[in-house]
């Protein structure tokens, strides 16, 4: 079972054998492989590209063993055994965004490479890690010019390395100084870099902004996100499998996200289909005049096969009256998975104490205290030996996530990458008593996807977040949704998507968009530059595209039906067998337009 689960779809293996000649942006749901598919990137453009230096950057230190492990075998299986990582000599630079004196990450390299002074933690003004590193990127952009040292940077864990505070003219500082630190790929075409990000919105847990081009590298750049090469690699994917994660939990997770059950409705206003599809579901049921769709879970994308083979409870929740209680009952479980069930208490148990601030500080030493009463050895990530409860930085290990012989208790932001058979979640009443706010809500999802198998959830108290979640598990693939009048987040899941949202903020460059069967009827795209975009099969019935740009636009068998194109230039555009019926063509160019 395990290696049908490991393996990745033909999908996913044509999309990590591409080598593309710019950006390419991977969204990807928790556990669809896009740190597998990034690092198999990485390995292949070193064993064609010897001469390229490349960069494969990540946010959590914790992901240093298992990002150096994946890159070491991805480069043996591609080489037939013939080449291995090795940090001193390879062309790879795996590197943590910001890095130390004694492990040098993205920002302190360029530092280094400028002759400037790497800023430290302490020395900034900002609190979140995210803000500082984007302080420190930005103080580093604003004092020197940043050389071209790199021919591909990579970058996983992408929405953790966006800032709300800091921008350089109009573009997030981390991702500039890494667009700046890139050779062009073509000197013709300076603005075309070799820039891969990959990205999961629901587990951003420090911003609730999404990494599209036109945020990261400013609207000006914006169009080098939108359409296809010349050799067919998209520039944006989507990736809706989940291969770790049963999908039962893939669904409570969703559902809790995105608020599928909430009372006062769902958090998302995603009313499309391709948007649910891209998310994994399928609309079953619309009644906008009732503000209700019924969704459900496209069996498509179930590949974790667990539930073939275990007939039990995949999904545990459990509520107690103190936390007294809430311990005791996890000490007897793991004691259990321990003694009687032979599951190895490192990598294949992970505790996960939910929360934020002083409560989960302190939440997590409770339990690592009441475990070890208990005769389990337990693993605080990134200190210096087992059953140790006070950190002593010196001799501190900030890339230590496991610990042979002992359970790793840890809270969401280090568990990030990370993945077990078995995943205790506890506290659960840290979210249950804020349960409007979407980082909670995130972090939930996030803890939830890191199983490989099971997942036990507990709390403590009474909250009416409970109920929900007892609903959600008991909805199974199936969701009765309330759309929300006034959404609290948006996600930008498709082109289609991104071009409505961003056009509604002022953007109108799109050229080279890939808006194939997308539906844009009735909407409002007046001044829009699509040119030598792909629109086949659109619909674009009511549109207004007065004064649009369709210079070699293909509309081939797009709806164009009452559509508005007075003034717009549609020269060279493909029209074959486009619906033009009760379209308002005046002062419409179009010359060299095809038409059969």
């Amino acid at each position: 079972m395990r290696s049908r689960i490991n393996q990745l779809d033909l999908q996913q293996e044509k999309l990590a054998k591409q080598i593309p000649p710019g950006l390419q942006i991977i969204r990807g749901v928790a556990g669809s492989g896009k740190t597998v598919i990034l690092c198999q990137k990485s390995a292949l453009m070193s064993l064609k590209h010897p001469e390229w230096n490349i960069a494969l950057v990540f946010f959590s230190r914790s992901l240093y063993e298992p990002i150096t492990q994946q890159v070491d075998s991805w480069l043996r299986y591609f080489s037939q055994e013939q080449v291995n990582y090795d940090a001193e000599t390879s062309n790879i630079k795996i590197l943590h965004a910001w890095g130390s004196k004694e492990q040098p990450g993205f920002y302190r390299t360029i530092s280094q490479a400028t002759r400037k002074y790497s800023l430290a933690v302490a020395e900034t003004q900002s609190r979140k890690p995210n803000e500082a590193l984007a302080e420190v990127c930005y103080q580093l952009l604003v004092t020197t010019s940043i050389p071209q040292i790199f021919d591909a940077i990579l970058i996983d864990e992408a929405q953790d390395l966006l800032s709300d505070n800091w921008l350089y003219q109009e573009q997030q500082p981390f991702y500039w100084l890494a667009y700046q630190s890139l050779r062009p790929v073509n000197p013709i075409q300076p603005q075309q870099k070799r820039l891969i990000w990959a990205y999961d919105d629901l587990q951003s847990l420090l911003t609730q902004k999404t990494p599209t081009v036109s945020e990261v590298l400013g609207e000006s750049l914006a169009y080098l996100g939108t359409g296809e090469y010349s050799d067919g690699i998209l520039k944006y994917l989507n990736l809706n499998r989940c291969y770790r994660t049963p999908h039962e939990i893939v669904n409570l997770a969703n559902a809790i996200a995105l608020g599928f059950l909430r009372p006062q409705g769902m958090f998302t206003s995603i009313l499309d289909a391709p948007e649910w599809n891209s998310l994994g579901y399928e609309i079953i049921e619309q009644s906008l005049d009732n503000n209700q769709i019924t969704l459900q879970y496209n069996p498509n994308n179930q590949i974790n096969l667990l539930r073939e083979l275990w007939p039990g409870d995949i999904v545990k929740f459990t509520k107690y009256d103190s936390r007294l209680q809430e311990l005791t009952a996890l000490a007897h479980r793991i004691k259990k998975n321990l003694n009687q069930e032979n599951l190895q208490s490192s990598r294949q148990i992970l505790v996960i104490i939910l929360g934020r601030g002083k409560e989960l500080n302190f939440l997590e030493q409770q339990t690592a205290k009441f475990l070890m009463r208990q005769g389990i050895n337990i693993y605080l990530p990134s200190y210096n030996n087992y059953n140790c409860l006070e950190k002593n930085q010196q001799h501190s290990q900030p890339n230590k996530f496991w610990w042979s012989g002992a359970l790793t208790i840890s809270n969401t932001y280090r568990a990030k990458g990370q993945e077990a058979d078995l995943v205790y979640l506890i506290g659960l009443d840290h979210i249950a008593k804020n349960e409007s706010n979407i980082y909670l809500r995130n972090q939930f999802f996030t803890a939830l996807t890191r199983t490989r198998g099971w997942v036990y959830i507990s709390g403590i108290g009474e909250y009416k977040f409970y109920q929900e979640l007892t609903d959600v598990i008991a909805s199974g693939d199936t969701f009765d949704c309330k759309i929300a009048l006034k959404p609290k987040r948006h996600l930008n899941i498709s082109e289609r998507n991104n071009l409505l949202q961003s056009y509604a903020l002022g953007r109108k460059d799109f050229r080279y968009a890939n808006l194939q069967q997308a539906n844009l009827s009735q909407t409002n795209l007046v001044n829009i530059n699509l040119i030598a975009a792909n629109l086949s099969n659109a619909n674009l019935e009511g549109a207004n595209l007065t004064s649009a740009k369709l210079i070699e636009a293909n509309l081939s068998n797009a709806n164009l039906q009452g559509a508005n194109l007075t003034s717009a230039k549609l020269m060279g555009a493909n029209l074959t067998g486009a619906n033009l019926k009760d379209a308002i063509i005046h002062n419409t160019d179009l010359t060299n337009a095809v038409f059969s």
